[in-house]
């Protein structure tokens, strides 16, 4: 019971970040090959990752105020719900239109992708008591990166399957099988999970300034931060840029792109 308690916790971790790639994999690829511009491509890889960073700010807060569990769980529903509607928009829509809700849905991803995981951060510390905290970091790592690897070869062979829709659905449903191994989970645990704290009243603003200040303050960080994000920049050229250099500019498969991803993957 123990070992299929822990599997349930860290297998949803693994389907939500596989279904999470499968997006971040589907959309350069799907906007190149609809479109034939490399442009657009950047365009939509900007769009659909810029949600995610910016909303790192208020998802902290929101997981130093709510129950992350009731967050996590949120984050994955709102995920599928997502990709259901841009699985009918897909279908109901065509050509520039059905790309634009196919980035839009990415992007809302992005949103609620960051929120899950300021959340699972929260949670972590609090999950397995009794067990050291650098296990259960290092096994949720293992289960995030997993997902990671994974997903380029997923969306490929999907793509060969069936249309980017359907890609879209099989999303949708990783995200439900993972809420439901954690909705499991969550049952069997018997210790006590954050509940947040009680914020009303406060500006969200305070929080934030406090954040800006350890940037202005703290001995060292700004150049970390500077560090980070150069080496953002050159992956995210390289991110937006690999479907149009691989499938368009070299001529080759979806499947050697999937190959690409999941060796930078690993």
């Amino acid at each position: 019971m123990a070992r299929t308690h822990h599997l349930s916790f860290y297998g949803s971790l693994l389907l939500s970040r596989l279904a999470d790639q499968v997006l971040l994999f589907l959309v350069p690829l799907v906007v190149y090959q609809q479109t034939g511009s490399a442009s657009w491509t950047g365009i939509a890889f900007f769009v659909e990752t810029l949600t995610r960073f910016v909303a790192f700010p208020i998802c902290g807060v929101l997981s130093d105020r709510h129950p992350p569990m009731r967050l996590l769980r949120q984050s994955q529903a709102l995920r599928a719900l997502s990709c259901m509607a841009g699985l009918a928009a897909g279908f109901a829509l065509e050509g520039q239109p059905a790309l634009v809700a196919l980035v839009l849905v990415s992007a809302a991803c992005g949103v609620f992708t960051t929120q899950g995981v300021m959340a699972r951060e929260v949670l972590l510390p609090h999950i397995f008591p009794g067990e050291r905290f650098e296990r259960v970091l290092a096994h949720a790592q293992i289960a995030d990166q997993l997902g990671m690897v994974a997903g380029p070869v997923v969306a490929a062979a999907a793509l060969a399957v069936w249309p980017w829709q359907g890609v879209l659905g099989c999303s949708a449903l990783l995200f439900i099988v993972a809420d439901a191994g954690l909705a499991w989970w969550q049952r069997q645990h018997t210790g006590d999970l954050p509940q947040g704290r009680d914020a009303s009243g406060e500006s969200w603003w305070i929080p934030l300034r406090i954040a800006l200040h350890h940037i202005a303050r703290l001995p060292g960080l700004k150049p970390l931060i500077a560090l980070a994000a150069g080496v953002n920049l050159v992956v995210g050229v390289t991110q937006a840029t690999a479907a149009a250099m691989v499938t368009g500019l070299l001529g080759q498969s979806d499947a050697r792109y999937a190959q690409l991803q999941t060796a930078g993957a690993v």
